[in-house]
């Protein structure tokens, strides 16, 4: 989940739908921060929540 702000009740809302239909999701969830927003179009150095998105993706590759 990106853009994810823990005070909206969509975020809960997804999360629940998802566990309930056995649609798979990522543990990994992308906040709602300004300096992402900021970054579209660039490469920044620092991924931030991203970081974790990789990592999870990484590891689910390696258990092929």
């Amino acid at each position: 989940m990106v853009d994810v702000d823990r005070r909206w009740a969509s975020e809960r809302e997804a999360r629940a739908w998802a566990d309930s239909e056995n649609f798979p999701t990522m543990r990994s969830q992308v906040r709602h921060l300004i300096r992402f927003a900021y970054a579209r179009g660039t490469a920044p150095d620092e991924l931030g929540d991203y970081e974790d998105v990789l990592a999870e993706l990484y590891e689910g590759d390696k258990n092929r």
